[in-house]
């Protein structure tokens, strides 16, 4: 995959509709979000197969696609919770569709957390 990024001079758009599997779908996210710009856009189609058995699938079931969209927008409210973030610093924005996802970079910022009142 490097040899095509490197041959079109780079990403703005990656469009994932690929195998369907879940797996693939990570390994594809973890590899390529990070060669978009700023403001690149990171789409994964088909993400109904994440529930049927053929693509590994299943409600509710760890490893799939769908389970790894959950699993940014968890991870882009990091700055409430305390468990390990993958990618959210990077993500500007979020949008869930039927049956596709469309994820937007951004740099990562920096947030600062401001408190007030009392804790009950």
């Amino acid at each position: 995959m490097d040899a095509i990024v490197d041959e079109m001079g780079g990403i703005q758009v990656v469009l994932d509709d690929g195998s369907h599997f879940g797996r693939h779908q990570e390994a594809s996210f973890k590899h390529l979000f990070p060669k978009l710009p700023d403001g690149g856009l990171y789409i994964i189609e088909d993400l109904h197969a994440a529930y049927w058995p053929s693509f590994e699938g299943g409600y509710r079931k760890a490893g799939t696609g769908i389970e790894m969209i959950k699993s940014l927008i968890g991870d882009m409210h990091h700055n409430y919770h305390d468990e390990k973030i993958g990618f959210s610093r990077s993500i500007a924005s979020l949008h869930v569709f039927d049956s596709i996802t469309v994820i937007q970079k951004r740099r990562p910022l920096r947030f600062r957390s401001c408190n007030a009142g009392k804790k009950e």
